[in-house]
């Protein structure tokens, strides 16, 4: 039962990312490259340096989770993809290119997350953070990982969008993704 509520939990992260993604990624697309570029005081500047980053953090996140997992050939197109080197990366150099490329990376994680093996979630990884420290941490805690690091930096974008006056709806997972709602609907 425990790895059903955790693959559960997962799908619906996946999917709730990939459509609050869309939704931030529309907006952005129609800002002016001014606004889009500027830095506006936030960690990582402009909100163009904010999506790079969460592509790092997918991309590193995603590549760690894949290394010696059984049933992850689903994400064999990560080679299609940069790799990542640094938290400050920058991938595509204009929005629209972004956008595509993120939306891509959304739906393999979707794709990804709906076919994972639950009795891999459990086995530990090793690795070494991108500051140096030696981790040792369970698949499964690795994936919901990626995902408290995209809401966290999707939090920055929120927050620099609203300073823009740009209304970017209610992000609540139940009226995102209200077929979530039903206990394990996605592990049946």
């Amino acid at each position: 039962m425990p790895h059903l509520l955790l693959i559960d939990g997962l799908r619906t992260l996946a999917i709730h990312n990939q459509r609050i993604n869309d939704r931030l990624l529309n907006l952005s697309i129609e800002l002016s490259e001014v606004d889009l570029l500027a830095d506006r005081g936030a960690f990582f500047g402009s909100i163009f340096n904010h999506w790079n980053h969460l592509m790092f953090g997918d991309l590193m996140l995603l590549r760690r989770i894949r290394d010696g997992s059984p049933g992850s050939d689903v994400l064999d197109e990560l080679a299609t993809f940069p790799t990542p080197k640094t938290p400050r990366d920058v991938y595509y150099h204009d929005m629209v290119t972004l956008a595509h490329n993120r939306r891509r990376l959304d739906s393999l994680l979707v794709k990804w997350a709906m076919s994972v093996p639950g009795p891999t979630l459990g086995q530990k990884l090793r690795y070494t953070s991108t500051e140096g420290d030696p981790i040792v941490i369970a698949r499964g805690k690795l994936a919901l990982h990626l995902f408290m690091h995209q809401l966290h930096h999707r939090g920055q974008l929120t927050t620099l969008l609203s300073q823009l006056g740009i209304d970017y709806g209610s992000t609540d997972m139940p009226l995102i993704v209200p077929e979530a709602l039903d206990s394990l609907c996605w592990s049946r």
